[in-house]
């Protein structure tokens, strides 16, 4: 493409309007700019070599690489930026590289990039339409065995109201007690767990598969099913959803980090809530929608836990958090009101 001093799109050599890349601010200089890499232009991540005269401010902060996609909605195609003098990709979306560790704080953007979050930092409408989780939480405290560091990001897509698991679900009549967590003073706010909670739940319908294999035999298992268990194929599916208004996925077709979502445990959605100011200013800054806390009537949001002996599910109250007695409740696992669930990944 060439640069212009315009706001038009600047339109790659190929038959088709949604390869494009659009001009953000007015460029300063004319001539060729950007080069598409490889030529074959094959499908899957596609690669923008700048020319050496120009600079990366140029060349990223004022040119919105957008996507290409299919007839339905799905992305064959995203445009990334190379670096050919450093030998490398530069940070397309984020200031530090997919391979750095992720802090809590940090927005994650699609091609596994990242920046820290402050109130001073700008962004451009290209990085915000990348931007795909908000990491909530990194410590020590929601790791079931050992010391080692978590980080976890939540998505920017909206919630959604889903029951646990069916009517028609085995886990109905299953007691699940191996995704035990339970708050050792749900009243007042503590969060801490008593000895032996599951607070990492990214296996936790694996566990209720093994729960209903060995109570009912290897033929039982229906967690494969996301119509029974929807809450937690909310979070297994999470790639599907979309963010705002949009209409295509923000996930690079093939990225790794399209996977991995789940529901999170009792003690995961507990740092969700104590975070909540900053995912709500985050999320709405990235094109979503924020969890409204002033309704001033309750507002249940469903963990993938169950309560100490397996047979009930750990619900929060996210509006009456400190309330004594309203915080946490256990609900029947096919318990008929949908509850809010949220979708977080380990980075």
């Amino acid at each position: 493409p060439c640069k212009g001093k315009s706001y038009n799109d600047v339109y790659l050599h190929r038959a088709t309007a949604n390869a494009r890349v659009k001009v953000m601010e007015p460029l300063s200089t004319y001539g060729i700019a950007l080069t598409i890499t490889p030529a074959s232009y094959v499908e899957g991540l596609q690669y923008v070599d700048k020319d050496g005269s120009v600079s990366w401010f140029d060349a990223v902060e004022k040119l919105g690489v957008l996507s290409e996609f299919n007839a339905d909605g799905s992305v064959s195609k995203r445009w990334c930026f190379k670096d050919e003098d450093e030998g490398a990709f530069s940070a397309v979306f984020g200031t530090k590289a997919a391979t750095a560790s992720y802090e809590q704080g940090d927005i994650v953007f699609c091609d596994g990039t990242h920046t820290a979050y402050s109130a001073d930092v700008k962004f451009t409408q290209s990085q915000l339409a990348g931007a795909i989780a908000y990491i909530f939480y990194k410590g020590q405290n929601l790791t079931d065995s050992g010391y080692s560091y978590r980080s976890l990001g939540i998505g920017f897509a909206k919630p959604e109201k889903l029951v646990w698991c069916s009517n028609e679900a085995a886990a109905k009549d299953v007691a699940v007690p191996d995704i035990s967590c339970v708050n050792s003073n749900p009243s007042w706010g503590s969060d801490t767990f008593v000895d032996g909670s599951v607070k990492n739940g990214s296996a936790n319908l694996e566990k209720i598969s093994a729960a209903i294999t060995a109570a009912l035999g290897d033929d039982a298992d229906d967690t494969n099913d996301p119509e029974k268990y929807p809450a937690f194929y909310y979070g297994i599916n999470y790639k599907d959803h979309m963010v705002g208004e949009e209409t295509i996925s923000r996930f690079t077709r093939g990225s790794a980090l399209a996977n991995n979502w789940y529901l999170p445990s009792a003690a995961e959605l507990e740092k969700i809530r104590t975070s909540l100011t900053n995912i709500n200013k985050v999320t709405v800054l990235c094109g979503g929608d924020k969890i409204d806390l002033n309704s001033g009537v309750q507002l249940w949001c469903l963990s993938s836990s169950t309560n100490a002996d397996g047979t009930k599910v750990i619900v929060e109250d996210f509006i009456k958090a400190y309330a004594t007695g309203d915080r946490y409740s256990e609900s029947s696992k096919n318990y008929s009101v949908a509850r809010l669930v949220f979708a977080i990944r380990e980075f």
